[in-house]
């Protein structure tokens, strides 16, 4: 009697959610894939920024600010305690559930997999999130109940929805011969979107913003690394005689000289 629902699930995770209840409008792409024009989130660029620096997913992570806000956020989120509900008939309340499928593999002291903890996964997984605007891992049924095999997002290669409304993923690995997974084999982690199929990537919006941050910090190193003096060149029309070139030197030390 009644539905089973979660917020964390229905708001967050997505899960059961067909696609179906979104309207099809001719105008948007029903296939997407990591590089197709300015759609393409996965490709952060090949070339430097404007502040001249090459920036991927591993030199995000290593700005100190991100590093430190993705850290937080993720630890918040991964030991917060997880509560799933059941709406009462005739929207008269909710009631907690004890006993949902999912509480083992994810509670406070589940396990998601063979390898991870409940909480190890998802701070993977809101990691995964915030970074690339989308996490996924496959569903599979082991000795002890439902199980998460976390997906690299950056192993998506092809996102397209069937005729049917539901979306179908395309997983490429180096080495290995790529694979189908239908939305309902997958436990997907929805970020920030302005499309309904296409997630948004902080690595692509964020890349100038964050190639500024990393040309500030080689700037600092090389700069303390030089003895904390500047890199100076002088020019003159003429020649400086020895005693001359002595008393500049002197000067310029005495004012720019620590």
């Amino acid at each position: 009697r009644g539905r089973a629902r979660v917020s964390y699930i229905d708001r967050a995770i997505g899960i059961g959610v067909s696609a179906s209840s979104f309207p099809h409008n001719p105008n948007d792409e029903r296939a997407w894939t990591p590089t197709s024009g300015s759609r393409g989130i996965w490709d952060v660029g090949s070339g430097p920024t404007a502040a001249g620096v090459y920036v991927g997913s591993d030199d995000t992570i290593g700005v100190s600010c991100v590093f430190l806000g993705l850290s937080i956020w993720a630890n918040v989120i991964g030991t917060s305690p997880l509560r799933f509900y059941r709406t009462l008939p005739d929207d008269d309340g909710t009631k907690t559930i004890h006993h949902y499928p999912l509480l083992q593999t994810l509670g406070i002291d589940g396990v998601a997999n063979p390898w991870q903890t409940a909480i190890e996964w998802r701070i993977w997984a809101e990691v995964q999130r915030r970074l690339w605007g989308l996490c996924i891992s496959e569903i599979k049924l082991g000795m002890n109940g439902l199980e998460l095999w976390p997906i690299e997002s950056e192993l998506i290669s092809r996102i397209e929805q069937i005729e049917s409304g539901k979306l179908r993923y395309t997983i490429t690995e180096q080495g290995k011969p790529s694979r189908t997974l239908m939305q309902d084999q997958l436990l997907t982690l929805k970020g920030f979107s302005t499309h309904r199929i296409i997630p948004e990537s902080l690595l692509r919006r964020c890349r100038a913003s964050v190639g500024v941050w990393l040309a500030q910090e080689q700037f600092r190193g090389s700069y303390f690394a030089r003895g904390a003096s500047p890199s100076i060149i002088f020019s003159h029309p003429g020649t400086m005689s020895e005693p001359a070139q002595k008393r500049f030197k002197t000067n310029v030390q005495s004012r720019v000289g620590g």
